[in-house]
């Protein structure tokens, strides 16, 4: 299979990617840069599906009222830069990201779309640097997101994992 990649980086703080599958099976195409401020978009076809991920990211005032005390930034860059909302959509279905994951984001480096197999895509956040460095992988399928993975990537290893149950169907009776 023939397949490029093709990333745009568009002014005002908007990066937009369009990822197509790598040539190779080990091949992953590499990360689009996430802008510290404003949106990033990326978007990937598979198996005819169209889907996309955006980023809404601030740079953190030194003096933020809206977190005093408590933040997700790493330390690892000053002024922090913050994730306020993450949006993503497969074919017409926005997905609802669920708050847990938005607030515990910060200083996003680089992004990835990509499919996982067996109906599920994966969304990878590249975070922070050096030994505050972690990797946030949004697992999810065409209706929800269902994991979150939180790799530490000094270590190399796992650190955390949420799973999303579907409750969709708790109080049907």
């Amino acid at each position: 299979m023939k397949a490029s990649s093709c990333f745009v980086v568009m002014p005002l703080g908007v990066a937009l990617a369009v990822a197509l599958p790598a040539q190779a099976r080990d091949e992953h195409p590499p990360g689009v840069s996430v802008a510290a401020e404003g949106r990033t978009h990326l978007a990937t076809m598979v198996g005819g599906l169209n889907v996309t991920a955006d980023l809404f990211t601030r740079v953190q005032p030194r003096a933020d009222r809206t977190r005093p005390g408590v933040t997700a930034c790493t330390g690892s860059r000053i002024p922090c830069s913050l994730v306020d909302e993450v949006r993503i959509r497969v074919g017409r279905t926005r997905i609802l990201v669920p708050p847990s994951i938005v607030v515990r984001l910060a200083d996003v480096d680089r992004a990835d779309l990509a499919a996982r197999g067996g109906g599920k895509f994966e969304l990878a956040l590249r975070c922070g640097d050096a030994s505050e460095a972690y990797t946030a992988h949004i697992i999810f399928d065409r209706l929800r997101i269902s994991q979150l993975d939180i790799v530490a990537d000094e270590a190399g290893m796992l650190s955390e994992r949420t799973v999303y149950n579907d409750l969709s169907h708790a109080f049907d009776r």
